[in-house]
């Protein structure tokens, strides 16, 4: 077994290749292209570096991965845990892009796995830009991009897809906006906007209590459809050093926003590139305090420097 980041990237050269080879809306098509996304993901893991591919059930495999002498074959992650690793260390490689990635690799092992043709009604418009829009993603964090891996003669087109794809997001998500702008400004009198603004905050602080118990991290934004208060949150992606000052213990918290909701017209916008559509997408940074003498943390929105 070899986890060398330079064979990852040839075999990926190689599947993309031989994906290429299928008609595009045939389940052959599909089904390489899911080989091929999965030795992607694999090859950037192991480009930050191989112990990230090891399974950790066992210590020896990550000797391995460090070149140490080992008695037993090594063992690597599931894919599962490939792209959940890929959503840590990658900014923008979303909850959402790992859910899409997991469907299209359930889909690969029903064909590979049963009878079923998991791929007969799979048809392009339904994954290929997600996919290729990953796909870019994972190139870039491997300091690569689309034009190293695709012929020529296909860059213009899937540049062009992914870009269409992001512009009937962009479009969608205006219409939402619109609408609910509308509801709220035509549908309430000036005392109804007052009102449902009000009682908001009590939801809104409802919601704040359930994010709490599910480490959700969320920050206050302005609603684009009401201009009200609104939650935007999103699950933790980075930490910094952990440093002292006085009596705490302060560390910076990076979160990938996943979600907006407004309780006063009732917007949600579930989804990273949703809500890049709108730019509300810039990462959450929270501080986190843990202070010694009352063994007690707290989060907040205070950025606090490093000095």
């Amino acid at each position: 077994m070899n986890w060398n980041y330079d064979l990852f990237w040839d075999k990926s050269q190689k599947f993309i290749k031989y994906t290429h080879k299928f008609y595009k809306d045939s389940s052959l098509y599909s089904l390489w292209a899911s080989f091929s996304l999965e030795i992607i993901a694999r090859a950037t893991l192991s480009f930050k570096h191989p112990a990230l591919l090891a399974d950790t059930i066992e210590s020896e495999n990550i000797l391995y991965a460090f070149n140490f002498p080992t008695n037993k074959e090594p063992k690597s992650i599931p894919i599962k845990t490939v792209f959940e690793r890929l959503s840590k260390i990658i900014n923008n490689f979303s909850k959402t892009d790992v859910e899409f990635c997991m469907d299209l690799m359930n889909k690969r092992n029903i064909e590979m796995h049963t009878g079923e043709n998991a791929f007969e009604n799979y048809t392009t418009d339904k994954w290929q830009a997600d996919y290729y829009r990953i796909i870019k993603i994972l190139l870039l964090y491997q300091n690569k991009g689309l034009n190293d891996l695709l012929p020529n003669n296909m860059l213009a087109t899937v540049e062009e897809m992914i870009k269409k794809d992001y512009t009937k997001i962009e479009k969608i998500v205006k219409g939402l906006i619109s609408l609910h702008r509308n509801d709220f400004y035509k549908e309430n009198t000036e005392l109804q906007q007052k009102e449902k603004r009000k009682k908001a905050e009590n939801e809104i602080k409802k919601l704040k209590e359930e994010y709490l118990k599910i480490d959700t991290y969320y920050e206050i934004r302005k609603c684009p459809a009401c201009s009200s208060f609104a939650l935007v949150s999103g699950n933790l992606k980075t930490t910094s050093e952990p440093f002292i000052e006085k009596d705490e213990t302060i560390t910076q918290l990076s979160i990938l926003p996943t979600k907006l909701e407004c309780k006063v017209c009732e917007l949600t916008l579930n989804g990273y590139d949703k809500l890049q559509a709108v730019k509300l997408a810039s990462n959450i940074i929270l501080t986190e305090k843990y202070n010694f003498e009352k063994d007690k943390i707290s989060i907040s929105n205070e950025i606090t420097d490093n000095k």
